[in-house]
């Protein structure tokens, strides 16, 4: 056995111990615990924000090369949507939403996203603004446009969702199924 799977195994479980037996003797166990969460969230979020940059950084010029460079990101940090495209007269037209996964696009009957997000599509539909919905899967880039909820209520579904890896509380969501999404490249 390796030195650093020896402290693995054998010496950090040890170090644990007494620091939560110390913890305890002050009351303190709960707020290590929150402590060690919140650092784990923290990590995770930040690496899945660091993944969705990256591709977000992708999926634009990809989409520009294919649309003349119609395409542009929005600049306020938490816009709802990702990009938009304007008309000859500045107005805009179509926005797109981009969603990383790190599965491929089939690999679950479904693919999700937030139900604020399929609010405001649908208050966008009604100022006549397509809305795109893109996934970039591990097999490639897929897209799902809502026009019509009501036309289209068999192609998705509300439920509730949270992300396990970092903790998330569980929040209000909307389930595309994956048999509806276009390979869009």
């Amino acid at each position: 056995m390796e030195i650093l799977q020896l402290v693995t195994v054998l010496i950090l479980p040890l170090i644990y111990y007494n620091l939560i037996k110390y913890l305890n003797t002050f009351k303190l166990y709960n707020y290590y615990l929150i402590y060690i969460y919140i650092m784990i969230d923290q990590k995770q979020k930040s690496e899945d924000l660091k993944f969705g940059k990256i591709n977000e950084e992708h999926i634009f010029k990809l989409l520009n090369k294919k649309n003349n460079n119609k395409i542009k990101k929005y600049t306020y940090k938490y816009n709802i949507f990702d990009f938009y495209e304007t008309d000859k007269n500045n107005i805009i037209i179509k926005e797109y939403e981009l969603k990383s996964r790190t599965i491929r696009h089939n690999q679950y009957d479904s693919l999700v996203f937030g139900l604020n997000k399929f609010e405001y599509s649908i208050k966008q539909l009604k100022n006549n603004i397509e809305q795109i919905y893109l996934f970039f899967c591990t097999d490639g880039l897929y897209y799902w446009k809502l026009e019509d909820e009501t036309k289209q209520k068999n192609e998705f579904y509300f439920g509730m969702i949270s992300n396990r890896k970092r903790n998330d509380r569980s929040h209000e969501a909307v389930f595309i199924y994956t048999k509806y999404l276009k390979k869009y490249l």
